[in-house]
């Protein structure tokens, strides 16, 4: 299964109460030397501003992605209960995992929030990560909403 398949099979069985789920990857070519900022803007255009750019370890994106993608929730916005329970968000968050730790190998991997332009309205969760290599980067942005 492609992470693009299970990113969009994610936001389809969570949704709950109060609650959705947006999840988008990007793919932009290799910059050279490029920096956090202009790999967002090729992926989103220039409205983005970001800011609180720092560099992370593999594990703790890891760890980020997985525990906002697993959020139970309370009582007055919560993800399907029967989904968040399920088998299968357990094959789907090891799919969106493997892939991530394939693309960081060998590239740096950034997380950064959004001063203006979130493309997202996040309420309960979100995280937005580049992961850039040799090869190119992958933007990946994540969030829930009401």
């Amino acid at each position: 299964m492609t992470v693009e398949k299970a990113l969009t099979e994610l936001e389809d069985m969570l949704p709950g109460l109060n609650y959705m789920v947006r999840l988008d990857l990007h793919r932009v070519p290799a910059i050279p030397d490029g920096t956090p900022e202009q790999y967002v803007r090729a992926a989103l255009g220039q409205e983005p501003v970001i800011w609180r750019t720092c560099e992370v370890a593999l594990a703790d994106m890891l760890t980020d992605v997985e525990q906002c993608l697993r959020w139970a929730g309370d009582e007055g916005s919560h993800p399907d209960e029967e989904a968040i329970r399920s088998p299968r968000l357990d094959e789907l968050v090891s799919v969106v995992r493997s892939h991530l730790a394939r693309a960081a190998a060998g590239a740096s991997v950034w997380s950064f929030c959004f001063k203006s332009g979130n493309p997202h309205y996040p309420v309960q969760w979100h995280f937005e990560y580049v992961l850039a290599g040799p090869g190119g980067a992958e933007v990946f942005i994540g969030s829930s909403s009401d």
